[in-house]
């Protein structure tokens, strides 16, 4: 288990996701906001995805890499950090590399995920 690095405060590495220790490997905030980067694996015979076709998303964060969303739109996607290897991608699904940041750091008037005050992916 790792957590991930959020673009705002660092992530569990930098500070508590809930003020009671200073931080570490196992002290995540499961509820985050994702952007996906680039695609790193299409389906055999799929089409690419516009990376900025893809909304910021509230998803979950599982411990090994991976984000998880509810969201019926995104089933045949999967988010992971640049620390999940090709060889442990799910083969069947468009694979995408994201930056996250946890949802208390979370504000989409400030948002540095997209880093552009003019996106249109809030």
């Amino acid at each position: 288990m790792f957590p991930y690095k959020c673009v705002e405060c660092g992530g569990a590495t930098s500070r508590c996701a809930y003020g009671c220790c200073d931080g570490g490997q196992l002290c995540w905030e499961e509820n985050c906001r994702i952007i996906a980067l680039e695609q790193v694996h299409t389906p055999d015979g799929a089409l690419p995805i516009r990376v900025t076709s893809i909304p910021i998303l509230e998803v979950k964060y599982n411990g090994y890499g991976r984000f998880i969303t509810d969201n019926p739109a995104y089933a045949t996607y999967e988010f992971v950090t640049e620390d999940v290897g090709s060889k442990d991608y799910d083969k069947k699904k468009h694979v995408f590399h994201v930056e996250a940041m946890c949802a208390s750091c979370y504000d989409p008037d400030l948002c540095k995920l997209c880093k552009d005050d003019r996106c249109e992916r809030h």
